[in-house]
């Protein structure tokens, strides 16, 4: 692990180069990114969320895929404003047709 930390020392000296890891990355604390960085995940491949592995992000050459209940019952909550240009489609997940557009008007005491 010290020569792991001494070589991620040199990269964010500020050094154009790549780390290139092959297993696995535990990160004990929070993982920062410079202003103009791009994070490239090639396609099928997934960013999964939670203790539990619970929901993941995916995109599968075609389609930007969202699975927030692959452990338990989650779903996909959106706060604040969302602006939709383009056509919105709802389709069928496991034989369950689903689909609609609800809102929700919160009052505050």
């Amino acid at each position: 692990m010290t020569n792991m930390t001494k070589a991620i020392g040199l990269l964010s000296g500020g050094l154009d180069s790549t780390l290139a890891v092959s297993g696995d990355v535990s990160l004990y604390s929070d993982l920062y990114f410079g202003s103009s960085s791009t994070i490239n995940l090639p396609d099928n491949n997934k960013i999964q969320f939670g203790s539990d592995l619970d929901s993941w992000i995916s995109y599968d050459a075609t389609d930007l895929v969202i699975k927030p209940n692959q452990v338990g019952s989650g779903k996909v909550a959106l706060r604040g404003d969302v602006d939709i240009s383009g056509d919105v489609s709802f389709g069928i997940d496991g034989g369950l047709a689903y689909g609609g557009i609800w809102t929700h008007t919160a009052t505050q005491d």
